[in-house]
């Protein structure tokens, strides 16, 4: 309570720190949650459009025995196989249920095709948003016929606008094994790994001639190098903010204890040690920082809230908690040295002070 009642007798000296202090863990936390729902929209972007996916076609048959080599040399766990064809004007694709994770694909309605309908080769379709429609709009459990197979729908996938390696609207997802036309098609494969990977094993293997591979890995990394660099210099131009606003800080205790030389002096005589004058300033320092974080946090708080329904907002908590520990620890290593001096002020300079 005593601590409340000192801000509030110097209160007029800690508005302009608290202000400023707000400000600055304002335009970090700022910064911080525009990079993270800039960072996550580049990131489903990248996911929609493939680019963080490799194609490799396979342009002739060959022994496919040559495909678990491949991924346990490159250590590669999201790979789905995929086989498509035309269909009047929609497009036929064989694939398993791997497909789904690559591409992350949005379900309108149901569910993708699964490992078990992969495994029994079920009856079971995925219409794209167009298949959907030409197919005369089916609901899910109603039954399509193609080439004289009849299918189960089990979901239905939202509209894309446009994918680098499948037009997701005019697909009919079908189960891997099925062989419903006598049309030769090569055979895809879609894959996903950490790091980058010669392709030299591929050659060797397949021929040159045999495949085609699109890697699109390292697009991705631009994007996301970017998004860094982005981040840096926005998070390096709202640390300066925070810098001033600690040097105005330290500079008006500084200035604070001249004034309250007095003050210091007769808790001194009263009794007071070193340590309570150092403490004192210290949780005076502690204080103002919490009331500007609260501020700040409560105004970023409303302005998602009036923004929400427009842009989507991501916000990171780990992230924001690590933006406010930084600036409190900040703050209380820039409290010490202005502490330490008013805790050296004694009863004899004080009143020389004063005089």
């Amino acid at each position: 309570m005593w601590l409340f009642k000192e801000i509030y007798c110097h209160r007029r000296e800690h508005y302009l720190n608290i202000l400023a202090t707000s400000v600055a863990v304002f335009l970090l936390l700022t910064v911080s949650i525009m990079c993270d729902s800039a960072n996550k929209a580049i990131t489903s972007r990248i996911s929609d459009l493939g680019l963080d996916v490799t194609m490799l076609q396979v342009t002739d048959a060959v022994d496919e025995s040559w495909i678990k080599e491949f991924r346990e040399k490159f250590d590669i766990a999201d790979f789905s196989e995929f086989r498509s064809v035309n269909y009047g004007s929609l497009q036929l694709v064989n694939c398993d249920s791997n497909l789904y994770d690559l591409f992350d694909f949005r379900m309108k309605k149901g569910c993708f095709i699964n490992g078990l309908d992969t495994m029994y080769n079920a009856n079971r379709a995925v219409l794209g948003y167009q298949s959907y429609l030409e197919l005369g709009c089916p609901d899910l459990g109603e039954t399509v016929s193609l080439e004289g197979v009849n299918f189960t729908v089990c979901g239905i996938l939202e509209q894309y606008s446009d994918n680098l390696f499948i037009d997701l609207d005019n697909s009919i997802f079908i189960p891997s094994d099925y062989d419903l036309t006598d049309i030769p098609c090569s055979v895809c494969y879609y894959f996903r790994n950490e790091g980058h990977f010669v392709d030299d094993f591929i050659e060797d293997t397949l021929g040159r001639d045999n495949y085609v591979l699109i890697n699109q890995s390292g697009m991705s990394s631009v994007f996301n190098d970017i998004s860094s660099i982005i981040r840096i210099i926005l998070t390096v131009i709202a640390d300066v903010s925070v810098v001033v606003a600690f040097v105005g800080l330290i500079n008006s205790t500084l200035s604070s204890i001249g004034k309250r030389s007095f003050e210091i002096g007769i808790k001194k005589s009263l009794g007071a040690s070193d340590r309570d004058i150092y403490l004192q300033f210290v949780s005076e320092t502690l204080m103002i920082l919490v009331v500007s974080v609260f501020i700040s946090v409560t105004v970023i708080a409303l302005v998602i809230m009036l923004l929400r329904s427009a842009v989507t907002v991501t916000v990171n908590t780990s992230s924001c908690i690590r933006v406010i520990l930084r600036v409190m620890i900040a703050g209380f290593v820039c409290s010490l040295y202005p502490a330490f001096k008013a805790s050296r002020c004694t009863v004899i300079g004080s009143i020389r002070a004063v005089s």
